[in-house]
């Protein structure tokens, strides 16, 4: 006979594998790693040389695992795909600037 404590240890030990294994979506769920250590970037610690493409492309890779959980997740690469060149830069300096207003609206308060 099979308890609810085996259930939910053989549960776990599944669940583990799959994270182990890379999948991050289960129906209902995001599942994601996190270390220890983990913590917010700060851009002064880790250097201007560090904030390019890179670190834009793995902001972006971890963004789309989470948007590729969404039933509706086929629509997006038609839509990027009709994209105009530059447009994801276009829209990160807009963003940036519209939070650097906000920030110094803040300040004034």
């Amino acid at each position: 006979m099979t308890t609810i404590h085996q259930d939910i240890d053989d549960y776990h030990a599944w669940l583990r594998t799959q994270c182990e294994a890379g999948v991050a979506r289960l129906p209902g769920w995001q599942i994601r790693r996190l270390a220890p250590d983990a913590h917010k970037l700060d851009l002064h610690e880790i250097g201007e040389d560090a904030l390019g493409k890179p670190l834009l492309r793995a902001m972006a890779a971890d963004l789309a695992a989470v948007h590729a959980a969404d039933r509706h997740s086929a629509a997006i690469a038609p839509y990027l795909a009709d994209q105009p060149e530059g447009w994801l830069e276009a829209s990160i300096v807009h963003a940036a600037g519209l939070v650097k207003a906000d920030f110094e609206a803040y300040g004034k308060a």
